[in-house]
């Protein structure tokens, strides 16, 4: 029998996973990354009643940190936290930015998706008056969970079209009019991405000195090498004095676009963001990557979910022989990724252990 943990057990348990997962692939450990993975799942962890709804609920909570474009794990934050402190949060930390708004947003959302068909809801008394003293102090609060309720709406209705393109001359009517009826799907999709875009936090900062380039095709660590080498100490003595204009030269903090916007994510993951676009018009992409992203973006939560949104787009995640993806001298199928996905890591996770960025954004013509 497996035990009945908390709401609150179940994020520590997830977010654990996520940060012993980042170690691993951070050191290049693939092995040590899938055995912590299968000693997740051995645990029964995932068969608590509670899980899908906590795996749920951490998906779209999550905060993230990006610097040019590219998702910063856990080792870039501790880099870059000494700069946000002394001068982008009035000295917070990115561990508190992340408890300040992370959490609270959590458990809102675990009490919230007891509607929907991922489960039912028991959190106790404590975490219900936990969860309210915390959202007091969250500014971005009442923001992210106002969207987080037009979000779940549009869920539910993801597979929902009118039925104006159909005949009546069966109870399974010939379509009318394909287009429309296509349409009338994507539609759906188009307005679940637009509520997830307000869903979506991140803490964009941009390192003057680097460009994309700089970061493409590399290691987590390489990539912290990189950005320590161009983040110099900032402190002018051994009190702690900041230089003058120390973090401005190096670091500024886009403090007015929080939105991860789908083409940006999309095109940050070799997709050219022209593909959303023809998508919007019912136009599908012969690509099995971008269904898979878009339905990361989109924060579906469970291997299950993804492929029923995958088949309706005509591909399939759950073929035990099909192929996903290289990463050195290791070959990914599907399979494995699906129980990556169940197991509840991150999905920023998995596309930095890709070494794709966060977002590549549009160029704008002057």
């Amino acid at each position: 029998m497996v035990d009945t943990l908390s709401y609150k057990q179940l994020f520590d348990e997830i977010e654990t996973l996520n940060t012993s997962a980042y170690s691993f692939l951070y050191n290049g450990d693939f092995e040590g990354f899938q055995g912590i993975i299968d000693d997740f799942i051995a645990s029964g962890i995932t068969e608590s009643e509670n899980f899908a709804i906590a795996r749920a609920s951490y998906r779209f909570a999550q905060t993230s940190f990006s610097i040019n474009g590219f998702h910063l794990g856990l080792d870039g934050e501790k880099l870059i936290s000494d700069y946000i402190f002394h001068h982008f949060s009035m000295g917070r930390t990115t561990t508190d930015i992340i408890s300040d708004n992370f959490y609270p947003t959590y458990a809102y959302m675990c009490q919230h998706i007891e509607s929907s068909k991922w489960g039912t809801l028991d959190l106790s008394p404590e975490e219900i008056e936990q969860e309210k003293e915390e959202r007091k102090a969250n500014r971005l609060f009442d923001k992210r969970t106002a969207a987080f309720d037009e979000y779940i709406k549009l869920y539910q209705n993801l597979y929902q079209i009118n039925d104006t393109n159909t005949s009546i001359f069966s109870t399974h009517p010939l379509i009318a009019d394909v287009s429309k009826y296509q349409q009338s799907y994507v539609d759906n999709v188009i307005k679940l991405a637009d509520a997830r875009s307000k869903i979506h936090l991140i803490f964009k900062f941009t390192c003057k000195e680097l460009d994309v380039p700089s970061f493409t095709n590399k290691t987590p660590k390489e990539k912290i090498e990189i950005l320590t080498q161009h983040l110099p100490n900032i402190y002018l003595d051994k009190n702690n004095s900041i230089k003058n204009n120390a973090i401005e030269n190096y670091l500024t903090f886009d403090n007015n676009d929080q939105k991860l916007l789908v083409s940006n994510y999309i095109q940050g993951k070799g997709i050219d963001r022209k593909n959303w676009k023809k998508y919007c018009k019912a136009i599908f992409p012969n690509n099995i990557f971008f269904y898979l992203q878009l339905a990361f973006y989109l924060s579906i939560p469970s291997s299950a979910e993804i492929e029923k949104f995958m088949n309706h787009h005509g591909y399939s995640i759950k073929s035990d022989m099909t192929f996903f993806h290289n990463v050195g001298n290791y070959n990914i199928f599907y399979k494995d990724l699906c129980r990556w996905i169940d197991a509840g890591l991150d999905y920023n996770l998995i596309n930095e252990f890709l070494g794709y960025p966060l977002e590549i954004k549009e160029k704008r013509k002057s």
